[in-house]
């Protein structure tokens, strides 16, 4: 099955049994709507496209299609998310990931150097910016897009960056005190099984370093209410088969049971990014409030300890 925008594409559809996070039977999900393989914009009455189900689990908040529609390559999965509409930036500045480092280096408190890992190291600047903070950094990027204008970039992570989807690779247990997976765990199949993976990568003690969509998110609750009213069963939650590519929106509540789930601990967490579509400008300031106030911005850092 194609879409309008990916037409190599095929996909196949998986029913799901249990909700990822924390393991509770999808039975009692609640439906959320209709969610289309292309973009919806206000107005999705009258578009063409493949619809799929979005729901959320009742017990921990997760948000996520079923079925869910899985490409037959993760290859080509990847190779979508850095379509056409993604550019590379060839400039990095040292601010860039400077304040996860700060916080980082304040959970880890180590006087030994720190050995890191960058999962999914799109354009290269996360692990430059590890690298140059004297941390022993390398990175894996599952799309070959990705991985080769980050090369060129960066030649000088050559030799620390490997090309390789995260379900497809290994290293020994307990060899890494830190591992950030930036905007990265939304895109997984399997982000409950990444974690574990992840967990077992990471020594005792050691921190994992989470950004992810926040199912919370004000200005989905508002779209999706604006969806309702116009009389459509649209919901502008998750795109699995189109940009930005996000198949799950996480809660807090979702981390924290699959933390005790398969052994770990939030240490930090914060939310932010405070992104106002769709909104005139003269109302866009009191949403931002709004938003940092009941903790619905788009973002959720989270910092997890392995126990």
């Amino acid at each position: 099955m194609t879409d309008e925008n990916n037409k190599e594409k095929v996909y196949k559809f998986i029913e799901l049994s249990s909700c990822n996070m924390c393991g509770c039977s999808l039975k009692e999900a609640k439906f959320i709507g209709h969610r289309l393989n292309r973009s919806q914009g206000l107005n999705p009455r009258g578009k063409k496209g493949i619809a799929i189900t979005v729901w959320r689990c009742k017990s921990c908040g997760l948000v996520y299609s079923n079925p869910m529609p899985v490409p037959e390559s993760l290859q080509d999965h990847y190779s979508g998310i850095t379509g056409s509409e993604y550019t590379l930036s060839d400039i990095w500045s040292e601010g860039i990931f400077k304040r996860q480092l700060i916080t980082a280096n304040r959970l880890l408190k180590s006087s030994n150097q720190i050995k890191a890992l960058d999962i999914g190291s799109g354009h290269g600047h996360c692990l430059k910016s590890l690298v140059q903070a004297g941390y022993d950094a390398y990175g894996i990027e599952g799309s070959e897009v990705f991985y080769k204008e980050t090369i060129k970039i960066h030649p000088e992570l050559s030799d620390r960056i490997t090309c390789i989807e995260l379900e497809n690779a290994f290293y020994e247990d307990n060899t890494f005190d830190f591992i950030t997976f930036g905007a990265v765990l939304e895109h997984l199949y399997d982000p409950r099984e990444s974690l574990e993976k992840a967990l077992n990568w990471l020594k005792p003690g050691g921190i994992i370093h989470l950004e992810v969509p926040n199912a919370n998110w004000l200005i989905s609750i508002l779209v999706d209410k604006f969806y309702q009213l116009s009389g459509t069963t649209f919901t502008t939650r998750v795109s699995p088969m189109h940009s930005p590519f996000h198949i799950y929106e996480f809660t807090l509540k979702s981390l924290i049971e699959c933390g005790e789930q398969i052994g770990f601990k939030i240490k930090e967490f914060k939310y932010f990014d405070d992104y106002v579509p769709y909104f005139p400008v003269l109302l866009q300031k009191i949403i931002k409030k709004l938003m940092k106030k009941t903790s619905s911005c788009l973002q959720l850092e989270v910092w997890l300890e392995k126990i």
